[in-house]
């Protein structure tokens, strides 16, 4: 009877470790299937920011050359006094618009590819801004493309002024914040992206794992 007893204290006290050890390694397999899943989300939200710029471009249609900019030939319409060959690069302009970067060390370590882009960006925050509320629209809809059923939201903020695609505040709170987004020239912009993620979602990704745990009980 004794060693009955003591064979239920040891089946319980296994059981309890089991428990206590499964429940690290499933909140660990939990946080670590979320951040991954985040990650994933923040390179459809890089895309969601260049289908929408494409959009603004496309509304607003604009003459653009990209190429160094010579002594020789600078605009008129450019003043020599904030011009310097050796600390200023003109990589984009229209027939009113000409977009100055300083020939720092990160400006000539990104692709020409990435220096159209920001030129892009500045140029249309000038003349077509982002609507936060359409970028959002493109962000959920190229989430639930890739079958993830988050709900999202983005902040616009430029040169320290913030605009906002929801006025739920709250929602800010709750979900989770996507790394900022920094497009910098002659403007400042920082886009935020907002997503909350059903708790069902992350675990469905890793299922396998969790009926194995599962499995473990079934044993006892």
């Amino acid at each position: 009877m004794k060693n009955i007893h003591n064979k239920k204290i040891l089946s319980i006290s296994i059981i309890i470790c089991i428990s206590f050890i499964e429940g690290f390694i499933i909140n660990k397999n939990y946080v670590t299937t979320e951040k991954q899943t985040l990650k994933e989300i923040e390179q459809l939200f890089d895309k969601s920011i260049y289908i929408d710029k494409n959009i603004r471009e496309k509304e607003h249609p604009f003459f653009k050359i990209y190429m160094p900019l010579s002594e020789d030939s600078i605009p008129s319409s450019l003043p020599s006094d904030i011009w310097n060959k050796n600390t200023s690069h003109a990589i984009g302009y229209s027939a009113d618009t000409i977009i100055l970067i300083e020939k720092t060390e990160k400006f000539k370590s990104i692709t020409d590819d990435e220096k159209r882009n920001i030129t892009e960006q500045m140029y249309l925050a000038k003349i077509n801004p982002i609507r936060p509320s359409q970028l959002d629209s493109i962000f959920s809809g190229t989430l639930h493309q890739n079958h993830i059923p988050a709900q999202t939201a983005v902040i616009y903020e430029i040169d320290g002024i913030k605009h906002y695609s929801t006025s739920d505040s709250s929602f800010y709170v709750s979900a989770s914040k996507l790394d900022d987004v920094v497009i910098e020239l002659d403007h400042k912009i920082v886009l935020q992206g907002y997503v909350k993620l059903p708790f069902i979602y992350i675990i469905r990704q890793s299922i396998s794992f969790y009926i194995g745990g599962l499995g473990i009980y079934g044993y006892f």
